[in-house]
């Protein structure tokens, strides 16, 4: 495994070294994009073999420019966004062109239309000739069930200990791609709780993270910010693409946090976190039929007993709220 980590960082290098590519320009269809992924993307070249449209959500319009005659490998640059961005298919609408005629022929929609005729390039760093290409990402229909896999909205409660009980402290929103999109960000438990979380060490896309390695089995990430500690972000994925354990490295300190998880099966069962103080954090998970993990309830664990400190609750969403953010976005 480290082997092969290392060989793909080294390509990954020599590649960049070799050629020059401009980042491509992603325009996006719909409210926020869809979960990312690491599955087969189709290329469709010809508009007369295109998908029918009933069978797919339109979910950008990726605008590409590379110093460079291997079309090939800016079509797989073109397969590599489409997956950041949760599509299945790219339709390529124009190589050097706007791509507008291909729009019209098939009748993609004034949405499309609008954003090929005003589509540029960015990062833009040579004066040679480029070729372009301008495709539109789209996502089939009958994969849409991944939405229900992405959390709509997270409860936060915290243990009074006077009370003994669980009391609400803020509820926190989430786009398709498990981005937040509204809640308090500031509080100090929540900030807590986040740098353990999923959706920070996992899917968190902000200027901060840095992706290094991505494997079947195994994402590395790095996260530097000013001011703050850098650190790695190892996640291992077993074969049912389940998260079973993540480490997160701190460099300048040599310290390291572990967070193992429990399965019966496929179904969640828990957490264990270990601290880079020795702290020991037990998670233990309720989930629902479809093995979705409803509630959290998170104790503080020490060899006499476990002392309970928050309660985290989660809500999913559905395949009508993909429709419904996508006629949103239309009439906008």
């Amino acid at each position: 495994m480290k082997k092969t980590a290392l060989l793909l960082v080294a390509a990954i290098i020599a590649a960049s070294c070799t050629k020059v590519y401009h980042k491509p320009n992603v325009q996006l269809l719909t409210a926020y994009p869809f979960p990312s992924h690491n599955n087969y993307v189709d290329a469709y070249y010809n508009p007369d073999k295109f998908p029918d449209q009933r069978n797919f959500v339109k979910v950008a319009v990726i605008h590409s420019v590379s110093h460079s005659s291997e079309m090939e490998n800016q079509i797989a640059i073109l397969k590599s966004v489409a997956q950041q961005y949760g599509a299945d298919g790219i339709l390529i609408l124009g190589i050097n062109e706007s791509g507008a005629n291909t729009a019209r022929k098939a009748n993609l929609g004034k949405d499309v239309l609008e954003l090929v005729s005003t589509s540029k390039e960015v990062d833009f760093y040579t004066n040679q000739s480029d070729n372009e290409i301008v495709a539109l990402a789209i996502k089939y229909r009958k994969n849409l069930d991944i939405v229900n896999q992405s959390v709509k909205n997270m409860v936060m409660y915290k243990y009074d200990t006077t009370s003994r009980t669980f009391k609400e402290v803020e509820t926190y929103r989430f786009s398709f791609d498990h981005q937040i999109l509204s809640g308090d960000t500031k509080n100090p438990d929540f900030i807590g709780l986040k740098s353990y979380a999923n959706f920070f060490l996992v899917f968190d896309k902000s200027a901060s993270w840095k992706e290094i390695l991505r494997e079947k089995n195994l994402i590395v990430r790095e996260y530097s910010k000013f001011r703050s500690p850098r650190m790695i972000s190892s996640t291992s994925i077993n074969n049912d693409g389940e998260i079973e354990k993540i480490v997160k490295l701190y460099p300048r300190t040599k310290q390291q946090e572990v967070i193992k998880y429990q399965y019966n099966g496929k179904k969640p069962l828990g957490r264990t976190i270990v601290k880079a103080d020795s702290t020991i954090y037990e998670e233990q998970f309720t989930t629902n039929k479809q093995n979705k993990v409803e509630e959290v309830l998170v104790y503080n664990k020490t060899k006499q007993k476990k002392l309970p400190l928050f309660k985290i609750t989660y809500s999913y969403y559905t395949t009508k709220d993909a429709d419904s953010l996508i006629v949103m976005k239309k009439n906008n």
